[in-house]
């Protein structure tokens, strides 16, 4: 109770390396799975988005690669806990205003300004049937076969679904009809 915020995530650790230690089998195949898992709370006041993003990067073990950071202050208080896809979220849902997004590429979270552009080409390519695993604020490219839908009709619904900076594109098959069937 008496530590600052930046200190209780090592604390939290901590405790539950020591809990591990002294659970027996039986007892740690009910624990939560979050004992395996790092999780994060948010108690950020007037706080640079550099100083966020490095510590958010330490404690997730990520590479944060950083040119410019976004300008401004992060203010955001939360006791609640989360993992580091969910944390990630939560920080690109208030990037999302400043014009900033986080893209998590291996081991590695960059940050872009994509008012300036959006580099695709580092942007993750996410399955069709995993994009509910990701989060409301995350770019991600998703490519998925047509059939013999007309590729047109299918742009033309999914184009206003698309945020701002949302782009579809038609990628030709080299297949002929013949081979199609």
């Amino acid at each position: 109770a008496e530590s600052t915020p930046e200190a209780w995530m090592a604390i939290i650790t901590e405790n539950e390396e020591k809990l591990r230690a002294i659970l027996l089998p039986d007892q740690l195949e009910g624990w939560p799975d979050r004992l395996d898992e790092k999780m994060f709370r948010f108690s950020y006041y007037h706080t640079p988005w550099a100083e966020v993003l490095q510590t958010f990067a330490d404690h997730a073990d990520l590479s944060l690669v950083l040119d410019a950071p976004p300008p401004g202050t992060f203010n955001y208080i939360d006791p609640r806990e989360y993992n580091a896809e969910d944390s990630i979220d939560i920080l690109n849902g208030v990037l999302m205003m400043k014009g900033y997004t986080l893209v998590r590429r291996d081991r590695m979270l960059i940050v872009f300004n994509f008012t300036r552009g959006i580099p695709w080409e580092l942007i993750p390519m996410v399955d069709e049937d995993d994009l509910d695993l990701r989060g409301n604020f995350e770019y991600c490219q998703v490519s998925f076969r047509l059939g013999r839908k007309v590729p047109e009709h299918i742009i033309a619904a999914v184009t206003p679904m698309l945020g701002p900076y949302g782009k579809t594109r038609h990628i030709s098959t080299t297949r002929t009809r013949s081979e199609e069937r």
